[in-house]
């Protein structure tokens, strides 16, 4: 799952984990889940409709995988379609099903609370700073970004008012080019 984790990559990841699961015997299935964005995504990659864009989108190598085993069992037929179920929902339901689905999501939910909290302290410590730090890194390369974007554009307006600079004046090189540096 790869060094920093997030709620999504736990939710791309459970889904990834449910697919490989159910593509193992070679029977139709159906996926639940409660979140919006794994449903909206699955279900685009079941039309075929979206391809994966790797390197482009943030979780692409989990985003990849799933695209490929979407489509793995859409080839073989299995994959009947993705539900949507409601978070934290009140357990009133006749289908034995749905409140199967309702009970595991909310003790899946209770199991990923706790998680970060049996940490050691000093483990719990490192995580926040861990957290903290990429942040900051992120915020660094948006900012650098930002910059070179209008450094890059800087260059090119100097460039074209020194062409039209040298244009007005008689100053028509062939085979030079004008150059910032």
């Amino acid at each position: 799952m790869g060094t920093y984790q997030t709620i999504l990559r736990a939710e791309v990841t459970g889904t990834i984990s449910a697919f490989r699961l159910a593509l193992q015997p070679g029977k139709q299935f159906w996926i639940w889940t409660d979140n919006a964005l794994v449903h909206k995504r699955v279900g685009l990659f079941a039309l075929d409709s979206t391809p994966c864009n790797r390197n482009r989108q943030n979780d692409h190598d989990l985003w990849s995988t799933l695209f490929a085993l979407v489509r793995q069992a859409k080839r073989r037929e299995l994959f009947q379609g993705i539900i949507k179920v409601s978070s934290h929902q009140q357990m009133g339901f006749s289908d034995v099903i749905e409140r199967w689905a309702f009970q595991g999501h909310e003790s899946a939910d209770h199991t990923a609370a706790s998680a970060r909290q049996m940490l050691p302290p000093m483990g719990f410590w490192a995580w926040t700073q861990f957290d903290h730090d990429l942040q900051i890194r992120q915020k660094a390369c948006e900012e650098l970004h930002s910059m070179l974007v209008q450094f890059g554009l800087r260059c090119v307006e100097t460039k074209v008012d020194q062409a039209e600079r040298d244009e007005q004046n008689g100053m028509k090189c062939r085979n030079h080019k004008t150059s910032v540096w």
